[in-house]
């Protein structure tokens, strides 16, 4: 049959229809499929974890206390988003820079205590720089809060 042959269903308004008289819609699953990041075999995930841990940690300074790296691995997946990695490796370069010709590590005090004039310049090569310094800062002080640490998980 041609689509001119076949014939078209009669037009029904759905309005004017009772809600019990309408057709069923099929439902869908709206249940999310879970999407992994790491595939392969239980010895495979293992690896390629590993791989992911020593490159996040590869942006923090490998002489800084645990709760400073843990804070400068936060600070390089805020400044990750939308930017290739070798450029977040300059970034962080220089904010460790900054602080130390300041005579300072970079932490969550150190930081907090800034404004976003004085580090936004450091960011000049990253996507949304100032925006990007803005909620570091924002999140220096949130954390200040709770005492400087970052939550584990």
């Amino acid at each position: 049959l041609s689509w001119r042959d076949r014939k078209r269903p009669a037009a029904t308004n759905s309005c004017a229809q009772k809600s019990s008289e309408r057709p069923k819609k099929a439902m869908r699953n709206t249940k999310a499929k879970p999407c992994p990041l790491l595939k392969g075999t239980k010895e495979e995930k293992r690896e390629q974890r590993k791989i992911l841990i020593a490159k996040w940690h590869s942006f923090a300074s490998p002489t800084a206390p645990t709760e400073e790296r843990r804070f400068q691995v936060l600070l390089a997946a805020r400044l990750h988003a939308r930017v290739q990695e070798p450029i977040v490796y300059k970034a962080m370069d220089r904010l460790r820079r900054h602080f130390a010709d300041k005579g300072e590590n970079l932490t969550c005090t150190t930081l907090a205590r800034c404004e976003v004039e004085e580090i936004a310049p450091l960011f000049s090569s990253v996507l949304f720089g100032n925006t990007k310094a803005k909620h570091i800062i924002q999140a220096s002080k949130d954390l200040m809060r709770f005492g400087g640490r970052v939550p584990e998980t």
